[in-house]
C-alpha cells in the first residue's frame, strides 16, 4: 500500500479479509476501504512524493475568504496526485464535499469517505476519527463501519476519542451508536487484559533475548 502499488494491496487485502477475522481486524477493513477509495480517484498505481502532496494540502485554507472553492479543489487534485495516501489532503478533501441539503441543512454524505480516509493515515489524530465516527453516524452508515471506526479510533488514539465523540452535542448521537462506542471501549478493555506481551532485551553475545509473558490463567 505504502509502496504506491494499490492495486496489489488491494488483492492482498481481500485475501486476508476472506475469512472474516471479527472485531480484530476493523483497521484492515478500514485500510482496505481507503484502498478502494484511492484506486477510484489515482488508479492501481502511483510513485508516490508525500513532501509535494503535504506542501499542496497546507496551502489549502478552508478558513481563508481569499481562496477560491476552484483554487482549493485545484490544490486538493495536485495534492492527491502527488501522493493518494497524503492524509492532510483527505482532510481538506472531506471539509470540500460539505454540502448544502435541500432543506439548509449540511449533507455530510460526500464526506464519509474522505473522513475515512483522513483517519485511517492520521491514525494517532484523536480530531481525525472523531470527525469520521461522527459523520458515520449522522450519514447512517452500517453499524459495523461505525463499530470499526470506533474500535481502531480507540485503539491508535487513545481515550481522548471517546471523551471527545461524547462531548459532541450536534448533531446528537443515536442511543444505538453511543451504545456500540461503549462496547468497543469494552471490548478493548478485555482484550488488553486477555493479552500477554513479549520483552525483548539485548543479549551479553549480541542478538535478543525473547521473554513470552501470558496473562495469570494461561496455561
Amino acid at each position: 500500500m505504502y509502496a504506491g502499488r494499490y492495486a496489489e494491496a488491494d488483492a492482498r487485502f481481500r485475501e486476508y479479509l476472506a475469512d472474516d477475522g471479527g472485531a480484530s481486524d476493523s483497521v484492515w477493513r478500514l485500510k482496505h476501504r481507503v484502498l478502494t477509495d484511492v484506486r477510484a480517484l489515482v488508479g492501481d498505481a502511483q510513485v508516490r512524493r508525500p513532501e509535494e502532496a503535504q506542501e499542496l494540502a497546507e496551502r489549502i485554507d478552508i478558513e481563508d475568504p481569499s481562496l477560491s472553492v476552484e483554487a482549493a479543489v485545484d490544490l486538493l487534485r495536485r495534492s492527491l496526485q502527488a501522493d493518494a495516501l497524503c492524509g492532510a489532503a483527505h482532510n481538506r478533501r472531506m471539509f470540500l464535499s460539505l454540502r448544502e441539503g435541500a432543506e439548509g441543512e449540511l449533507d455530510l454524505s460526500d464526506a464519509l469517505e474522505p473522513a475515512i480516509a483522513a483517519a485511517a493515515l492520521h491514525v494517532d489524530d484523536p480530531g481525525a476519527w472523531v470527525n469520521a465516527i461522527r459523520i458515520a453516524s449522522d450519514v447512517g452508515a452500517d453499524a459495523a463501519v461505525v463499530y470499526d471506526l470506533m474500535r481502531t479510533g480507540v485503539r491508535k488514539a487513545g481515550q481522548a476519542v471517546i471523551d471527545d465523540v461524547l462531548a459532541a452535542r450536534t448533531p446528537p448521537m443515536s442511543s444505538e451508536h453511543l451504545a456500540l462506542l461503549d462496547r468497543a471501549a469494552q471490548d478493548l478493555a478485555d482484550e488488553k487484559h486477555r493479552e500477554g506481551f513479549v520483552l525483548r532485551i539485548p543479549a551479553p553475545e549480541g542478538g535478543m533475548t525473547v521473554l513470552e509473558f501470558s496473562p495469570p490463567g494461561d496455561e
